[in-house]
């Protein structure tokens, strides 16, 4: 009984181990089959496609990747050595073969470009990683190789590298600057944006936008750069001025847009040059101002012609029919006052004559200017002499203080008749018995030059009339002379022809000062 007993005993024994050892068997193949359910959906879900080749080069697996790519079907694929695939175009043979190679040996590879066709005769381009399998041993056994689809990658870089080269064409080409700016400076400047402002795009670099611009534009400038970095707007045809290496002022008709540049916030901005259409419209402006005054002048020529003209001769017929209808009934004293009359209507119609000619000479160019050393009391005293049989019929005493060394740079004739119009006003606008008085005196690099009277004077609200063509102001002398105002229009433009200025200053009942500068040799 006891030995039947031991043995039952052993016999549970080795069965509880026998149960125990399944038990750890079940387990650890459960464990082994869950392993391989996890190997399978990492090889079948990884983003790469996978390919197991022997040591001789022959496909013992793949996962799904490789099939999605190029439309193979596995059971095409695997036992079948890698280099005669179909999907294996001949360019690329010789890469697999010297890599494929190396590996084997042991030695590390660089990842590496190589080129597949799918079963649609499209190529696509793998970026390559492979690595050496090795058994426990570490003998190889063979070679994993991991392949990324980058084909839509090089088609984006391709694209954009094509974009820029349309881009850098576009703008080499542009008439207008084209540039990028970012951190206040230039990344880029189109050739037309070198022209501009006349500096490489190598010194742009280095330069801010801001320090370009023209300080009165620089308040503009700041707020532009506000809207474009913080509000994200773009902004379009804003006037800007640039100061270009030269110091000159370009202006141009600037548009700007917010825009990513390598990852940072940039601006593209443009600006076409209007610097040359803004001098034109000056130009015009300046046209249409002259073109203004040479109708004025025209209206006032035609008016002196009008009336000026034919009032003195209307004078002169009636005093000349007199004497001709009744010169028997006329008195001596009658026939010589008749015949003063005369004399003064055509003093007064030959002087406005000298002026109209004078004038019209100026206005038509036909004017010729000759600047010379002139001596100042030489030119006086000619029309002192000239105006000495005027003066003495009003009791006027004509004198000039010019010391006989002052001399002035001017053209001779032009001052003459500068002096000649003024002496002659003053002497119209004296009463008998009056001083008119031509004075000189030295300022700096400039001789001031008056014509002092003690007659009438003129109303303060009329001194602004004096000078200005549209404005005809004219009165009657203290013996009834008559005069068109053209006088001292004409002065005004002989002496700033001579580089001078020329004013008045005068008081009604005490008289008028004309005074006009002209500079020293």
């Amino acid at each position: 009984m006891r030995e039947n007993y031991d043995e039952n005993n052993l016999n549970s024994v080795e069965q509880a181990q026998l149960k125990t050892e399944l038990t750890k068997l079940k387990a650890e193949k459960d464990n082994l089959l869950s392993s391989n359910r996890l190997y399978k959906s990492i090889f079948n879900l990884t983003p790469e496609a996978i390919v197991i080749l022997d040591k001789k080069g022959k496909i013992i697996e793949i996962n799904n990747r490789l099939n999605e790519w190029l439309g193979y079907d596995r059971e095409d694929v695997i036992g079948r050595y890698m280099l005669s695939m179909e999907f294996i175009p001949p360019q690329s043979k010789a890469k697999i073969v010297k890599n494929f190679t190396q590996r084997l040996l042991g030695k590390s590879i660089p990842a590496y470009l190589l080129d597949f066709e799918t079963i649609d005769g499209e190529i696509i381009t793998g970026k390559i990683r492979a690595e050496t399998i090795v058994d426990k041993n570490n003998k190889t056994e063979g070679v994993i190789v991991l392949i990324e689809n980058i084909t839509q990658l090089l088609k984006g870089e391709h694209a954009r590298h094509q974009s820029e080269v349309k881009f850098k064409k576009l703008t080499e080409l542009a008439a207008s600057a084209i540039f990028i700016v970012q951190n206040k400076k230039f990344v880029y400047i189109n050739p037309a944006g070198e022209k501009i402002l006349g500096y490489n795009s190598n010194v742009l670099k280095n330069k801010s936008l801001l320090k370009l611009i023209a300080p009165e534009y620089k308040s503009v400038a700041n707020q532009i750069a506000i809207e474009l970095f913080r509000q994200k707007k773009s902004l379009h045809n804003l006037e800007m001025c640039l100061v270009t290496n030269t110091d000159d002022r370009k202006f141009v008709i600037f548009s700007a847009s917010p825009i990513d540049y390598n990852d940072k916030p940039a601006i593209l901005g443009t600006a076409f040059d209007v610097t040359q259409q803004k001098q034109n419209d000056e130009k015009v402006k300046s046209y249409t101002e002259e073109l203004k005054n040479l109708n004025a002048n025209k209206d006032k020529f035609f008016s002196i012609i009008a009336h000026d003209l034919k009032s003195p001769f209307s004078a002169l017929l009636g005093y000349s029919d007199f004497l001709v209808e009744d010169f028997d009934e006329l008195s001596e004293e009658e026939i010589r006052e008749y015949s003063q009359n005369i004399n003064t209507v055509a003093k007064n119609v030959y002087e406005l004559l000298e002026n109209l000619l004078e004038w019209s000479r100026i206005q038509t160019g036909r004017r010729k200017f000759h600047p010379e050393k002139v001596l100042l009391h030489d030119s006086a005293a000619k029309v002192i002499e000239l105006f000495r049989d005027t003066a003495l019929n009003k009791s006027i005493t004509l004198s000039a203080e010019i010391d006989e060394e002052t001399e002035v740079y001017a053209d001779m004739n032009m001052l003459f008749t500068v002096l000649r119009n003024l002496v002659s006003n003053a002497i119209k606008f004296t009463p008998d018995g009056g001083k008119v008085t031509i004075k000189s005196k030295t300022i700096g690099n400039h001789v001031n030059i008056s014509v002092a009277d003690t007659g009438v004077g003129i109303r303060k609200a009329d001194i602004e009339k004096l000078f200005k063509i549209t404005t005809s102001y004219s009165t009657v002398g203290t013996a009834q002379e008559t005069g068109t105002g053209l006088g001292l229009i004409l002065c005004k433009e002989l002496v700033e022809k001579n580089e001078g200025t020329i004013s008045v200053s005068s008081e009604e009942g005490k008289g008028s000062q004309f005074t006009f500068t002209l500079p020293l040799p």
